[in-house]
């Protein structure tokens, strides 16, 4: 994908940041690729089961389309602190009689304390009864973690778990002893390949939010300011300086030879 589709894509995908702010633009181009993908993903229905068909035959043997609409949900601030395996709040109504009564349906949550081989240490972690069949399911909680994406996770903190282990586990860093270092690299290496991870910096900016990127590539450019891009009007203005400096210089040679 060359530049000029990347800035397309990018457009539809964040019209309120693009292309007004210039550190949006100075972002690295595997962050925005992954971000943008992660935008335009669908996540795995969890609170309803969609339609295969896209008709179906009614009683009178008219087909109709299916209307596959989700049931509305959202997560709240309490879902970024623990792990709901993709569980949402979801608002509605319960009728009684005849009256129809609003009513909020909530995951029911309960902590647990999971063990993750890869960060070697104890995790109490505030999960749902969904969370704990998924982790079964992928046989252990750092599987769980690396092979789900984080649209379907759902919370900051296990995309933040994620980070943390890819970074150990392309640094290679994972605990002291080597040969129980190198029998836990083999044994999860090939989730780098799965979730895209080919060096130590994607590895740092994976699952970042915006606000999170910007506070990291300022900090980077404050290491760095060599590397910042110099504004057309510095360099404008040291071109009008030059002119102005040789034109004075040249009415001084002609003065002095005079």
């Amino acid at each position: 994908m060359n530049k000029l589709q990347l800035e397309k894509l990018l457009e539809k995908c964040w019209p309120k940041h693009w292309p007004y702010e210039p550190l949006f633009r100075r972002l690295p181009k595997h962050y925005l690729l992954r971000k943008f993908e992660s935008e335009i993903r669908k996540p795995i229905p969890v609170h309803w089961k969609p339609d295969v068909n896209l008709y179906k035959i009614d009683k009178y043997g008219v087909r109709k389309p299916v209307n596959n609409q989700p049931i509305i949900s959202f997560s709240p601030p309490a879902a970024d602190k623990g792990l709901w395996g993709g569980e949402e709040v979801i608002k509605g109504y319960k009728t009684n009689r005849y009256i129809r009564i609003p009513y909020v349906w909530v995951p029911t949550i309960s902590q647990r304390i999971y063990c993750s081989e890869i960060l070697q240490k104890h995790l109490l972690i505030q999960c749902t009864q969904r969370t704990e069949d998924l982790i079964d399911k992928f046989f252990g909680f750092d599987h769980y973690i690396l092979q789900t994406h984080e649209i379907d996770l759902k919370s900051r903190l296990g995309v933040s778990l994620k980070r943390s282990m890819l970074i150990k586990l392309i640094t290679k860093q994972i605990t002291e002893d080597k040969n129980l270092n190198e029998k836990i690299y083999q044994t999860y290496q090939h989730y780098l390949k799965i979730n895209d991870i080919n060096s130590v910096e994607e590895a740092e900016w994976f699952g970042l939010t915006l606000e999170e990127a910007y506070e990291k590539q300022i900090s980077l450019e404050k290491q760095n300011p060599k590397n910042l891009p110099n504004p057309f009007k510095n360099i404008y203005k040291r071109e009008i300086l030059e002119k102005i400096l040789n034109i004075q210089d040249s009415k001084e040679k002609y003065i002095a030879s005079n």
